[in-house]
């Protein structure tokens, strides 16, 4: 470098400054267009099947939720699933609800009403909790609970339910190393 000239040596230096400048734009791009941490993309991948006979135990580490706003109140749908993951639910997707959503409190929407994951999320709600067979219109991991904005908070904690028919759960694969028995 000692044969370059002064004019090179600077060319040369703002040449490798505008270089580290691009990579750190694309860098920083690629991080601000990233989903945020904490909230699944709600791939099919999300879970996997788990096979659950009559008169398994299932606990809510066993079930992934997703939860959607179908109210105007911002972050409704977050601090429904903050409260449910602290309960042991393991997080799915959390968003909004379909426009046509007609939900005023809350409703599960699964195809399988004795599905006992169904039943162990329905037990978590405080009063009546409609389960509607609506879970595809949202495409989320696991059971879909649905609030709105007249919600108020959820009921007692409800630690585990024994399966009353067999099914086959959306277990998390995170979790998959628990069977049915898994505490």
């Amino acid at each position: 470098m000692d044969d370059l000239s002064p004019a090179a040596r600077s060319a040369l230096t703002l040449a490798v400054l505008a270089l580290l400048v691009v990579i750190g734009l694309v860098w920083g791009l690629s991080k601000v267009t990233a989903p945020l941490p904490g909230l699944s993309s709600g791939s099919s991948d999300a879970c996997s099947p788990l096979d659950v006979a009559k008169g398994d135990v299932v606990r809510p580490g066993m079930v992934q939720v997703s939860v959607y706003n179908a109210g105007t109140r911002n972050g409704l749908a977050g601090d429904v699933m903050d409260a449910l993951v602290e309960r042991g639910f393991v997080e799915g997707n959390v968003g909004d609800a379909p426009d046509d959503a007609d939900v005023a409190k809350i409703q599960i929407w699964a195809d399988d009403k004795s599905d006992p994951a169904v039943q162990l999320l329905r037990r978590q709600i405080a009063g009546p909790a409609p389960i509607t067979d609506r879970a595809a219109d949202v495409g989320g991991t696991g059971v879909v609970l649905v609030v709105g904005d007249a919600f108020g908070q959820l009921g007692d904690v409800t630690a585990k339910v024994t399966a009353k028919t067999g099914a086959t759960l959306c277990q998390p694969v995170a979790k998959s190393t628990k069977g049915p028995s898994a505490q």
